[in-house]
């Protein structure tokens, strides 16, 4: 019988899986399908069907680290370690990276010879032409402050924080939930708010307070049966309104992004779904694990992969769908040898892919 930890671990490593494999999807359709005509229902049902799925691929990776940063200890020493063993091998990552997609956009002609935007965007204040970099200054800005949200967090009940919670919620998915709406008929318009939401990370930084309260069993209640209907149910919506959007005009799904409540709700649901598996060793978790341990190298890699593959599966002649799920292949197997050889790299492997030993 494996011990609790190691189903921890387990149904940890799936979702990691599962969230990178939402991510290449939707950079996949991304690449094959914008700008482009829909066609035929089948072809437009599967692009969001891709987004829909592909969507929940970021708001995992926060709440797992929320449910594994969240509830851990730290006084003086565990953070000073946090900041130097996790936050500025991050960093040092992160300006690897940005150099290595610099190189990538002068070669394929999109990089920029303005020495002022360059250095901008070195230091992540600009976005460089490379669709996922967002995610790490995010990430950054989040990780840095990660110990103090946990000792707040866990100086009070958590049933003290559904106040706050509610109010940052409502005003972060509701809002930009009513603006998808707004779209359709005004494009023009947009409903602002004077609430200064910074202090809670925003958006982000509700997904990882998410994931600590998962952890401590904000869903248990939940029954199973109830918790599966619930999260499938949210899913279709999430698939429906992206198709609805479409009819409106939006080629891809541009306007529902990680802070509407569509996207929100079956993230959550799904998530508390992960915690209660029960995965056991053989060789489809031995795949997963060896998947999982390299998801961010993978998250850092495979884009590049897949725009310079991008020509040749297109000329492949298949239908499109075909090409995306192909496209995927090539990100993710390209990826993880990627990863996989530049862990080797004795000292300096860690930094240039952030996997540990």
């Amino acid at each position: 019988m494996p011990k609790a930890s190691d189903q921890h671990l387990r149904w940890i490593d799936t979702v990691r899986v599962v969230a990178i494999v939402g991510v290449l999807l939707c950079h996949a359709t991304e690449l094959l399908y914008e700008g482009a005509d829909l066609g035929d229902m089948g072809s437009r049902m599967f692009i969001f069907l891709c987004h829909a799925v592909g969507r929940l691929g970021v708001p995992l990776f926060l709440m797992i680290t929320g449910y594994l940063l969240l509830d851990r200890d730290y006084n003086e020493e565990v953070i000073k370690r946090f900041w130097t063993r996790k936050w500025l091998n991050l960093l040092a990552c992160t300006g690897i990276w940005f150099v290595i997609y610099e190189i990538y956009l002068f070669a394929v002609g999109r990089g920029t010879t303005d020495p002022v935007k360059l250095v901008e965007e070195l230091t992540i204040t600009r976005n460089i032409d490379v669709s996922h970099t967002w995610y790490m200054g995010m990430i950054l800005g989040i990780y840095i402050l990660i110990p103090f949200a946990s000792i707040a967090l866990k100086s009070v009940r958590p049933k003290l924080f559904l106040f706050p919670f509610v109010i940052y919620a409502v005003y972060e998915f509701g809002r930009n939930t009513v603006n998808t709406f707004i779209e359709f008929i005004h494009p023009e318009y947009q409903m602002n708010t004077q609430f200064v939401l910074g202090f809670s990370g925003g958006v982000w930084g509700i997904y990882l307070v998410v994931g600590y309260f998962i952890k401590k069993g904000a869903l248990k209640k939940l029954s199973s049966f109830i918790l599966g209907i619930a999260a499938f149910t949210s899913l279709i919506m999430l698939f429906m309104f992206m198709m609805i959007q479409s009819f409106f005009g939006a080629i891809t799904d541009r306007y529902v992004w990680y802070d509407n409540v569509f996207v929100f709700i079956p993230a959550v649901l799904f998530f508390e779904i992960f915690t209660r598996l029960k995965i056991y060793e053989g060789i489809g978790y031995s795949v997963t694990r060896f998947i999982a341990k390299y998801t961010f190298p993978v998250f850092l890699t495979h884009l590049i992969f897949m725009e310079v593959f991008k020509p040749y599966v297109m000329n492949i002649g298949c239908d499109k769908s075909v090409m995306t799920l192909i496209l995927c292949l090539i990100g993710l197997g390209l990826g993880l040898l990627l990863s996989w050889l530049l862990a080797r790299i004795p000292k300096a492997g860690k930094y240039i892919t952030y996997v540990k030993d």
